[in-house]
This record gives C-alpha cells, sequence and structure tokens, in this order.
C-alpha cells in the first residue's frame, strides 16, 4: 500500500475547503469569500432580470393615442381650448362665451401637438411637446415655456 499525503491546508474556494483544512481562521476566510461571491452572483442575476424586465416592458408599450385624449374642453391661463375630433380646433374667451375656430386646425405626430391658427401674417404653424396628458391635467411645452391646462366639461361650463 501506498502511503497518501496528510492534507493540511488547501488554497482553492473549493466547497469542501472548510472540510479538509484544519486551519480555523483558513476555513473563516474561504467560507467569507464564498459568501462574497455568491452575494456578487444573486446582484448580477438579480440586475440581469431587471434589465430583461425592464426592456420587455418598454419593448411591449404601446404608444399613447394622443389624439383621442385631448378632444375636449381645456382652461389655460387665459382661455379656453376646445379641440374637436374633425380635427378643428377653437378658443372661448370665457365659459359663456362663442368659440372662435377661424380656420384653426390641429393634428398630433408622436408627443408633438402641431396647431395651425391665425396669427399677424396669415396663418401661423405651432409644434408644441406633450410632456403630460392625463384625464384631468395636459402640460405642453413651446420651446422651453410649460403651459398647463385643466379639462373642462365638452361645452365648457365646468371643470371636471
Amino acid at each position: 500500500m501506498i502511503p497518501l499525503p496528510k492534507c493540511r491546508m488547501i488554497r482553492h474556494n473549493s466547497p469542501m475547503t472548510p472540510l479538509l483544512s484544519d486551519s480555523s481562521q483558513t476555513s473563516e476566510r474561504i467560507r467569507r469569500n464564498n459568501s462574497i461571491h455568491i452575494s456578487l452572483g444573486l446582484m448580477r442575476a438579480f440586475c440581469i432580470c431587471l434589465v430583461l424586465a425592464v426592456v420587455s416592458v418598454t419593448a411591449g408599450e404601446v404608444p399613447r393615442d394622443y389624439s383621442k385624449a385631448i378632444l375636449g374642453c381645456w382652461l389655460g391661463s387665459r382661455k379656453f381650448e376646445v379641440h374637436h375630433a374633425n380635427g378643428t380646433w377653437g378658443v372661448r374667451r370665457n365659459e359663456d362665451g362663442p368659440e372662435d375656430i377661424s380656420g384653426r386646425r390641429w393634428h398630433i405626430k408622436g408627443n408633438k401637438l402641431i396647431i395651425t391658427y391665425p396669427g399677424d401674417h396669415g396663418f401661423e404653424t405651432a409644434v408644441l411637446t406633450i410632456v403630460s396628458l392625463t384625464e384631468h391635467k395636459m402640460v405642453l411645452d413651446a420651446g422651453g415655456y410649460k403651459e398647463e391646462l385643466t379639462r373642462y366639461s365638452p361645452d365648457c361650463q365646468k371643470e371636471t
């Protein structure tokens, strides 16, 4: 029979190392290293799962149909704006005043509201960014100037 060498200290990170080593300090150090590696592995797995979840949610996200959500009467800082389904829009100076459409048109491309309105030199066009649009509030950005509008009833008689 051939005599086998006696194992005293093993220097690699095997799960069996603590059982084979006769040094309690070495065993403790190896346990800590294994815990760190397991923790890092779990963190990596969590990060990968998180990235995959975000990618799958945003990839399946349907762009919001602003052209339906914008319909109706909105109160801005100085006037009511009324957006109609046929692509026209008008303004009212107060709840009881007449709506002035005067050739005003609107349409949406992505998150941009493109409006045409009578200006000083004929009809002018403006492109406004829709920052947010909920059932009750709309926030538009016009070159850094933000305007918040509040939804009113279709006949512009009361706030909804």
